[in-house]
């Protein structure tokens, strides 16, 4: 199903889910204001299966593919389905539930200052997230979804729901692969894909600005990376200059490659891509190996991917999982009274990070869910870590070393 705007119908359909634990999403592809809407039931046969031509399906995957098969809701109903199932069936909530402690500030730049040094060392890029958990009370998830999405039409914005992932809302900016067959050819068309790194605050000045030396090296690692997984899949693509994407309240460095090719190389290109060092680091198995030696949290969906199937079931978008956030309700399954939250945000660190911009940066990339969530704006709130904790900080984590390349 799909409107200019959510309709009451549709509305009544994510309420409904939420209260039965039917799995659903509602998204919207960047550039439009059009709202798509499914639902299907987790008994469906295809629904537990890796179903290969599920026409219009979204999918959703785990960072560093830690779930072997992608999770699939099937488009088996549209809202007005969901609402003439019956009000007694209930399906078991999620397995997954956000954490209760966020990432504190000196916790996080002491990881920085630590993955610097190492990135010093061994030349690489690591991209280290952190979470900011609470609570929030007489908001619906709906609610808190449609003021997030505001201003954000060149994002890919999404709210799901399954089982094995929980209730999931973003809006995340980067396109991982996507695949449009030409026509009259299932096989062939074009495959397009991204690079986005660096980040600063959106400035409202038409003048573009220079970007500095670390936000460029950056970028260099995600387009090394991609350049090398575009020739191993035998694709010669065209590539766009280095242009500033500006969104609602951040800006990154992004180009754009192009090529013609195969579905199969688009897949196998895919696979290759993901994670890429946008959301992992670079090279990317050492890069994990980091991430999970220094995060104590789970990211499960964050930095994963979501593909969304076109309906002729041949072409399709695959984005990365940013500036998402968790949520679960507190109180017998309601979300409708009170919801614990756990927002994920994260920056690439490089060996010239410094520890209170890497906070300052992943604070600016929460703003607006913490707005949607009518929560305080954490970076206004956060105290100013002071020279002794600064000097402190190499105190604060164990040491990482380890042989090899980065």
């Amino acid at each position: 199903m799909k409107t200019s705007s959510i309709s009451a119908v549709t509305r009544q359909a994510v309420d409904k889910c939420l209260r039965q634990n039917i799995p659903f999403a509602l998204y919207a592809m960047p550039g439009s204001e059009q709202y798509t809407f499914l639902a299907s039931s987790p008994t469906d046969e295809e629904f537990l299966n890796d179903h290969q031509s599920a026409s219009g399906a979204f999918e959703i995957s785990f960072f560093a593919h830690s779930n072997p098969y992608p999770i699939i809701i099937l488009p088996s109903y549209n809202a007005a389905d969901v609402l003439a199932l019956p009000d007694s069936l209930k399906y078991p909530g999620a397995d997954t539930y956000p954490a209760i402690q966020s990432t504190s500030a000196i916790t996080y730049m002491a990881q920085v200052h630590e993955l610097a040094k190492v990135a010093r060392t061994l030349h690489g890029k690591v991209v280290l997230s952190r979470i900011i958990s609470g609570s929030t009370h007489d908001k619906t998830p709906l609610e808190v979804a449609m003021t997030y999405f505001e201003g954000q039409c060149d994002t890919l914005r999404y709210m799901f729901f399954t089982q094995e992932t929980g209730l999931w809302i973003g809006a995340t900016p980067e396109l991982l692969v996507s695949f449009r067959p030409q026509p009259a050819s299932d096989d062939r068309g074009t495959i397009s894909t991204m690079a986005l790194a660096g980040t600063r605050p959106h400035s409202s000045d038409d003048n573009e600005d220079a970007w500095d030396d670390k936000n460029v090296a950056e970028q260099q690692f995600v387009i090394r990376h991609i350049s090398s997984c575009l020739h191993d899949a035998g694709l010669d693509a065209a590539e766009t200059q280095d242009y500033t994407l500006k969104l609602k309240n951040v800006e990154h460095i992004c180009s754009m490659f192009t090529a013609d090719g195969t579905l199969s190389q688009a897949l196998k290109l895919r696979e290759a891509l993901d994670p890429t060092p946008a959301v992992g680091g670079y090279p990317t198995d050492a890069a994990i190996d980091l991430i999970n030696f220094f995060e104590t949290h789970e990211r499960f969906c964050y930095a994963g991917t979501i593909n969304i199937r076109d309906t002729d079931g041949i072409g399709f978008s695959t984005f990365v999982n940013l500036r998402s956030m968790l949520i679960a309700p507190e109180n017998d399954g309601d979300y409708r009274s009170s919801s614990r939250y756990n927002i994920y945000v994260g920056g690439g660190i490089t060996a010239s990070s410094n520890p209170e911009s890497e906070w300052s940066e992943t604070a600016g990339k929460a703003s607006l869910m913490l707005d949607a969530l009518t929560c305080e704006n954490e970076a206004a709130n956060t105290p100013a870590i002071t020279l002794y904790d600064q000097i402190s900080i190499e105190a604060q984590e164990p040491s990482y070393s380890q042989s090899g390349t980065l």
